[in-house]
């Protein structure tokens, strides 16, 4: 069975929520950090409807502007040459043009990646998870959601939280916390994995 690691995007690779917080202060002159996000759902820090949050989005063109963390580039190349896959599992359903948006952001920031997976509203990340296992032997996952992270217990054994400022409560040894993805990398190859 093949193998494969499967990564979430925003918050993870991508430093999404501070340009969501730049791209808001920009639109409506409101300022929320992302250290003050307790919760990833920032609608409630924002006098603004889901709507008009998810238009400032696509207005600003926050997904393709978004950078990528200091040490994505080289994760995401440390698995072009590996025995091991690597799929995208990103929540976006929520833009008309989610794997679009997300492939040129790839292709644009030459990023790697072997399968891109946009989740559909409503569906867990556990259920994409519990497909991909079907078919390929899953190695690890990392995310910053603690629901992604509690999901996906029981069918990835090497499972990584993201810090984030929402997730700073989740403490289960089941998850490795980490902070970079350099972290990740480490505990792989330490683990003979990649």
């Amino acid at each position: 069975m093949e193998k494969v690691f499967v990564c979430d995007l925003d918050d993870v690779v991508i430093d999404l929520s501070s340009q969501i917080s730049k791209d808001m202060h920009d639109s409506h002159g409101i300022l929320v950090p992302k250290e003050d996000w307790f919760y990833f759902d920032f609608r409630q820090y924002l006098p603004l409807s889901r709507k008009d949050i998810f238009n400032v989005i696509i207005e600003k063109d926050s997904l393709q502007k978004a950078k990528p963390f200091y040490d994505s580039k080289d994760f995401l190349e440390g698995f072009k040459d590996s025995h091991v896959k690597l799929f995208i599992l990103t929540s976006r359903s929520w833009h008309n043009d989610a794997m679009k948006q997300t492939v040129r952001y790839f292709k644009n920031n030459d990023l790697h990646n072997d399968k891109i997976i946009i989740s559909q509203a409503g569906i867990d990340k556990s259920e994409y998870l519990k497909q991909i296992a079907e078919q390929y032997e899953i190695v690890g996952f990392v995310d910053d959601n603690v629901d992604n992270i509690k999901g996906a217990l029981g069918i990835v054994e090497n499972i990584y939280i993201k810090n984030n400022p929402w997730n700073k409560h989740y403490n289960n040894n089941a998850a490795k916390r980490v902070f970079d993805l350099e972290s990740v990398a480490k505990d792989l190859k330490r683990k003979k994995i990649i």
